[in-house]
């Protein structure tokens, strides 16, 4: 399209030249009048197109997939802010916790990793493996330093332990690496909530 609106432009420019020289002596021709309205109407119908299919893309918006409004509407359930997401931000993983917390993260992970929970937006699902990932370091931090003490939940501290002051630093430091795996799992959730409204609304449209 460019290379023909330029083109078109140039014959422009030929058939003003062509009306004005005449090594003899100039006289008044109909020929370059009628290629050089020719020229300007085929230029200005290049122009306007280049001008009406910038706006069409900037106006066009990519189609909604149904079964990603279905799957964001489902995880949003499965993970919502105001349970799961609000106890990873919030809690201390130095104390105990009860494992029913963070069900819904081994529940992620078990049930999406699949191809009938993958969305047809390819940003959208991206972000979504971006939040898979996260939950799924989040969850192995767990599993590698914690275990269910006596009364029942979950900690980085056994009920007895040796090794004084020591021990409790590196308590200390596998509290704070399950605490960062934690705020990302957040970061992902968010901005993959955040994303998601964007395209899908909240998950009713």
């Amino acid at each position: 399209m460019q290379v023909a609106k330029y083109l078109s432009l140039a014959s422009i420019m030929a058939t003003v030249a062509w009306f004005f020289w005449n090594p003899v002596g100039w006289t008044f021709e109909w020929e370059p009048i009628v290629v050089f309205l020719a020229s300007f109407a085929a230029f200005i119908g290049f122009d306007w197109k280049d001008h009406s299919g910038a706006r069409n893309a900037e106006g066009k918006k990519s189609p909604v997939h149904p079964s990603d409004v279905f799957l964001f509407k489902q995880l949003v359930q499965l993970l919502p802010s105001t349970s799961v997401i609000h106890f990873l931000k919030t809690h201390d993983f130095l104390g105990s916790f009860d494992r029913v917390q963070i069900r819904p993260i081994e529940e992620f992970l078990y049930e999406w990793g699949n191809a009938e929970h993958e969305f047809q937006d390819k940003d959208i699902e991206v972000l979504k493996g971006e939040l898979y990932g996260a939950a799924r370091q989040f969850n192995t931090l767990i599993g590698k330093y914690t275990s269910p003490n006596k009364h029942g939940f979950q900690a980085v501290r056994p009920d007895r332990y040796e090794g004084g002051d020591q021990r409790e630093l590196e308590f200390q430091k596998e509290a704070e690496e399950i605490g960062d795996a934690a705020d990302l799992v957040v970061n992902k959730h968010q901005e993959f909530v955040r994303a998601g409204r964007l395209k899908f609304g909240d998950g009713t449209i």
